[in-house]
């Protein structure tokens, strides 16, 4: 039952911060995904997971100093909008899966082609 409850909650908070998140950080060319919420058993702290499409290196640190800072605010509103007890302290990590899967799959795409050239390719 308790497992139950922390997917439910791992998922409302999920969909309120991507739902909250593009709003807030008022990012033109820069797409921020919340890729996964984890809440602690106890509910008093919420990893969370995001994806930042396109980014170079200087593009996350930026990204995450505007979350940095407004973390707080974040947590209000989340507050605000999710009726708990408690509203977890949220911790913002990147996730780079997105990314690594694209590499992945652009990598096979060229692997595939490069076998369709081949002379001996039936």
């Amino acid at each position: 039952m308790a497992v139950n409850r922390l997917d439910r909650v791992n998922e409302v908070l999920r969909r309120e911060l991507g739902t909250l998140l593009p709003k807030r950080l008022q990012l033109l060319d820069l797409i921020v995904t919340v890729v996964d919420v984890t809440v602690s058993a106890d509910l008093k702290h919420a990893d969370v997971y995001l994806s930042i499409l396109g980014a170079t290196p200087a593009d996350e640190a930026f990204v995450m100093g505007k979350i940095f800072s407004a973390r707080s605010d974040i947590q209000a509103m989340i507050g605000k909008r999710v009726p708990m007890k408690f509203t977890p302290r949220l911790h913002f990590k990147l996730d780079h899966t997105t990314e690594k899967a694209t590499q992945m799959v652009q990598l096979l795409d060229e692997i595939e082609e490069e076998d369709r050239k081949r002379p001996d390719h039936q």
